[in-house]
């Protein structure tokens, strides 16, 4: 017998609620973006497309055109699209995600700086260093201004810039950058947490 909790129990019972419910109900989107994760933490992406989708369409039926939901939406399927690989698509729905951001929320919002540092991924991921280095450092320059200079989000943002310098071979500004992350993540991790092994290994 599965637990409570168990992923595919919830997948059951949200498509029971599927049925109940008018084609455009706000509830209805919310219900499809719950499957959608659902089959994104299985591994199933297409399957998570198809149901994020779906959401989406509902959501701009009857959403405002720059309603946070939908920039939420839109940045999960993006996301979507970067495990697939297809990046160009994921990078064409986080670009519907900024243009939203930019104008619905403060410039210093800390959800811009989630979305730039997610470009910045793909951009690493195509091989192309220098933009992903200019996502991450928009990224990072909403956190000193909207977050404490002691938390690991910002520790995250230093690492993953430390990571691109790194593969260009430019060590000393790689080394720099690490060393901020290590300064963080020793004042807030426990001595044997994964994440200061890993950077303890990248600085040597």
């Amino acid at each position: 017998m599965l637990p409570s909790d168990h992923p595919l129990l919830a997948k059951t019972y949200n498509n029971i609620g599927v049925k109940s419910l008018s084609d455009n109900n706000p509830e209805l989107a919310s219900i499809y973006h719950h499957i959608g994760q659902i089959n994104a933490s299985l591994g199933d992406y297409s399957t998570a497309s198809l149901y994020y989708d779906k959401a989406l369409d509902i959501k701009q039926k009857t959403l405002p055109p720059l309603h946070p939901d939908l920039a939420a939406t839109y940045s999960m399927i993006a996301g979507i699209y970067r495990s697939m690989g297809k990046y160009s698509i994921a990078l064409s729905y986080f670009e519907k995600t900024v243009e939203i951001e930019e104008k619905s929320l403060p410039s210093n919002h800390p959800d811009r700086a989630s979305t730039f540092n997610n470009i910045g991924v793909i951009y690493r991921s195509m091989g192309d260093n220098l933009t992903a280095i200019s996502y991450y450092k928009k990224s990072l320059d909403i956190q000193e201004k909207s977050l404490t200079s002691d938390d690991l989000n910002v520790a995250s943002t230093y690492n993953n810039i430390a990571v691109v310098y790194d593969s260009m071979a430019a060590y000393p500004t790689a080394l720099a950058y690490y060393e901020k992350a290590l300064n963080i993540q020793r004042s807030l991790l426990p001595p044997i947490h994964l994440d200061l092994d890993t950077t303890y290994v990248t600085t040597g």
